[in-house]
């Protein structure tokens, strides 16, 4: 009976949208150009994608801001809304990953065949795109995001890939 909250309106339950089963693969140029290609056994029209950087988990893509401890538990109500606030900013800078987007341009689409993770056969298509970063990245470990979705909205999917860039 779950699915049946979503047609009786639940505000606490997401829609869920049909699945647009994605994977990226990224290659970046020694000029800092990336080679985008979302590749799915599912044929869309017009793929609508959108890009970004995230630093991987145990990193941080933003500064952190001390605070006095003390504050928390001391009886001036100004020092602890001032060490209230510091905290909040923190919680949100340190769940904020994204380090830059990534501006691609459409560059061609193809099919070939492959196989599904059960070695069933499919017809994968293939996106292509190039895109620079709106801001170089340090040397480190990234993920590189794409949430991609049909022009109509009627599908949507999400993907991700690794890359490091170097000293």
């Amino acid at each position: 009976h779950l699915a049946l909250y979503n047609l009786t309106g639940d505000p606490g339950l997401q829609i869920q949208y049909p699945k647009l089963d994605l994977h990226l693969e990224a290659t970046q140029g020694d000029d800092g150009e990336f080679t985008l290609t979302i590749s799915s056994p599912s044929r869309t029209k017009d793929l609508d994608p959108e890009f970004w950087v995230e630093v991987t988990r145990s990193s941080q893509a933003h500064d952190v801001k001390e605070f006095d401890k003390a504050a928390l538990t001391g009886d001036d109500d100004k020092a602890r809304a001032k060490a209230e606030d510091v905290i909040a900013a923190n919680h949100a800078n340190s769940n904020d990953k994204v380090v830059a987007k990534l501006k691609v341009t459409p560059d061609g689409e193809g099919s070939v065949d492959g196989k599904t993770e059960d070695g069933t056969p499919v017809i994968l298509h293939k996106y292509f795109y190039k895109g620079k970063l709106d801001s170089p990245l340090e040397p480190g470990d990234y993920i590189l995001k794409v949430f991609a979705r049909d022009t109509k909205g009627e599908r949507c999917g999400f993907a991700a890939a690794k890359f490091a860039v170097k000293k």
